[in-house]
C-alpha cells in the first residue's frame, strides 16, 4: 500500500503543474492561480473594444470588461478586470 501511495504521489506530481500569474493590486504584488496561461499577448491600438453588454447577462460576465483581437489571427480574447475580481474577493473575505 505505502508503494502504492508513492506511486501516486509521484504520478500527481509529474502530471499537475500549479501556475499562477502575479499582479499588482493598490501597491502590492498578488497571486492568483489559473488553470492554464495560453500567451501572452501584446496587442495593437484599436484592437481593443468594450466588452458587449450581451456578454454582462452572466453573473461571472462583470468580471469581463474588455475584448480584444489577437494580432496573429484575430481571434477574440476576452480581457478581465483584476479590480473585479480582486475586490470580490477581499469582500468575502
Amino acid at each position: 500500500m505505502i508503494t502504492i501511495f508513492g506511486q501516486v504521489k509521484q504520478y500527481y506530481r509529474t502530471q499537475n503543474n500549479e501556475v499562477s500569474i502575479v499582479l499588482e493590486h493598490r501597491g502590492k504584488p498578488i497571486a492568483m492561480a489559473v488553470d492554464t496561461i495560453e500567451s501572452v499577448e501584446h496587442f495593437e491600438e484599436g484592437s481593443i473594444t468594450e466588452a458587449p453588454t450581451t456578454l454582462a447577462v452572466e453573473q461571472e460576465a462583470r468580471f469581463v470588461t474588455l475584448v480584444g483581437r489577437r494580432k496573429q489571427d484575430g481571434s477574440t480574447v476576452l480581457i478581465l478586470d483584476t479590480e473585479q475580481i480582486v475586490g470580490n474577493i477581499e469582500n468575502e473575505s
